[in-house]
């Protein structure tokens, strides 16, 4: 909590996204048909919910859930890495995300990785601080 309060206190993370990525998505949101052979419909349907409700809500999501669907081989990759938290998105949302709304994809597209990315989230942002001691 004081790593995000240092964050937010200077402007680094985009508080709609920690709402977001504490409560996920809210309302209907509709489901699309699973494109995907190598995952079960019920994943599917809640990993496509995650990437709809981002892409709906933040600015920085527009359109992932489109991509999602058209850039499968890399999702594919991603998810069955062992380190899906350290590897490239595809797409332009390698590049427009920050390491905070990437965050948000691990947790929709593998939620057992998430506790390894927060760890690797603040180590990368208390680095900076450490000189302070």
């Amino acid at each position: 909590m004081l790593c995000m309060q240092i964050l937010f206190g200077e402007k680094k993370v985009n508080p709609a996204a920690w709402r977001y990525f504490l409560a996920g998505p809210t309302g209907d949101i509709p489901k699309r048909e699973n494109p995907w052979s190598w995952i079960r419909v019920d994943e599917w349907d809640h990993m496509y919910r995650q990437f709809k409700g981002a892409a709906d809500t933040l600015e920085n999501f527009k359109g992932i859930d489109d991509t999602l669907v058209t850039e499968q081989a890399a999702f594919k990759e991603i998810f069955d890495s062992k380190d899906p938290h350290r590897m490239s998105l595809p797409g332009v949302y390698n590049e427009k995300l920050d390491m905070f709304e990437k965050m948000i994809v691990i947790k929709a597209l593998r939620p057992d990785k998430i506790t390894e990315a927060v760890q690797d989230f603040i180590r990368e942002h208390t680095v900076s601080y450490t000189h302070l001691r």
